[in-house]
């Protein structure tokens, strides 16, 4: 996965003009991606400086679709912002945010004028004390940025205009779906348990762990650590180990000269039949044909 990077700026935005945009954008930072590289894709007044991060007077929607990182205000502390989530940014408000390096960060952004919009985030009882909540998916969301980001490729004396109502649209499906999200200190650490199992999960594909030991592992139920990490991901934890299992031995074909009986035990197959079954159901190719179909590229 490359980077890829989209934003526009705004100098001259409209003093009555309801919603009007000022910045928007996306950010596709791939794994091992440097933050302070992101970080330079913007201008210079918009880049959080170390720990003392920055302050603006406009307000800003921002929503993540992969990756994991972390939100730290004066109002709220620090916060871990998870895929799915979606952080408000007050005005006045002293913030930064970090992505983990790691993981990567998928996100994408509108910045608006607050007037119009802060007294309806306050009647819905969204403040800066909790700005950022976590969800099971949010279609509707990715559909309403996309609008936007095509209003802003407008080239017309009413681009302004139209962005402005993309946004509008933006912030009214966030108020639509926020009373559903989980946020708090309480989903911080349910989301933590979730991050935790995954982690044992990924670093099974080399063994034989069960998904009741990433579970002990994790220090949760196994129970409901399978029901949250499905809702989370899609797919149950088995299905996701055994991905992984699959995709670590397609690059041990591409690149090694190992047996298939050396891959299947390095992936956590007990036997060299439970490899060749399960490669050929998850590929469509035995292994064999699919080394040698990938060295002839």
């Amino acid at each position: 996965m490359k980077s890829e990077f989209y934003s526009r700026y705004y100098n001259d935005m409209p003093n009555d003009v309801p919603f009007a945009v000022k910045s928007l954008g996306y950010n596709h930072c791939a794994s091992g991606y440097r933050f302070s590289e992101m970080l330079k894709k913007h201008p210079e007044s918009y880049r959080s400086v170390g720990k003392s991060g920055r302050v603006l007077d406009t307000l800003v929607l921002s929503h993540v679709t992969r990756g994991s990182g972390r939100f730290v205000s004066n109002a709220s502390g620090e916060l871990k912002i998870p895929r799915n989530s979606i952080t408000i940014i007050f005005p006045g408000v002293r913030h930064s945010f970090r992505y983990d390096v790691k993981a990567g960060w998928d996100g994408e952004w509108v910045e608006i004028a607050a007037d119009a919009a802060l007294p309806l985030l306050y009647r819905a009882g969204i403040s800066p004390k909790s700005p950022s909540r976590c969800f099971k998916a949010l279609p509707e969301l990715l559909f309403r940025f996309h609008e936007l980001f095509e209003a802003s490729r407008i080239d017309s004396s009413q681009s302004r205009l139209v962005c402005a109502a993309a946004a509008y649209r933006v912030f009214v499906e966030i108020l639509s779906v926020w009373p559903h999200g989980v946020c708090g200190t309480v989903g911080e650490r349910v989301i933590g348990k979730v991050d935790e199992f995954t982690r044992h999960l990924d670093e099974s594909c080399g063994s034989t762990m069960s998904i009741a030991a990433a579970a002990r592992a994790a220090g949760a139920s196994e129970t409901h650590l399978r029901r949250l990490f499905k809702e989370r991901t899609g797919v149950s934890p088995k299905k996701w180990q055994m991905r992984k299992r699959i995709d670590r031995a397609c690059q041990m074909l591409e690149t090694t000269k190992m047996s298939m009986m050396e891959i299947g035990a390095a992936c956590g197959f007990d036997s060299l039949y439970a490899f060749s079954r399960q490669f050929r159901r998850s590929v469509g190719l035995t292994a064999t044909a699919y080394r040698v179909a990938n060295s002839r590229k």
